[in-house]
């Protein structure tokens, strides 16, 4: 894992993983990064809720979103928390 190379500790929470696994996530990791990729949206209003849900949680406990894939070209991204949208792997090792 490119981040693990880097020296950041990676909690990788699989490629389903519920808003509520990721709240629990932060309340006991407390992040300063989080990295979300979305290859494909099925349902477009509710990504972008649940993306919502993750940046309240960003917002809470100060941390700075990064998002990679296709799909988040599809989704509003003017929230403040969220820090860069990741291009390819080579950007993630530039950040």
């Amino acid at each position: 894992n490119i981040l693990e190379l880097r020296g950041y500790q990676v909690y990788f929470s699989g490629q389903f993983t519920d808003v509520f696994k990721i709240e629990y996530a932060f309340e006991k990791f407390r992040p300063e990064r989080i990295y979300l990729s979305c290859t494909w949206v099925e349902d477009l209003e509710k990504t972008q809720a649940e993306l919502e849900k993750i940046l309240k949680n960003c917002d809470i406990y100060n941390t700075s979103m990064y998002l990679g894939g296709q799909g988040v070209r599809l989704l509003k991204l003017d929230h403040p928390r969220i820090a860069r949208v990741i291009d390819s792997f080579g950007d993630v090792q530039r950040y």
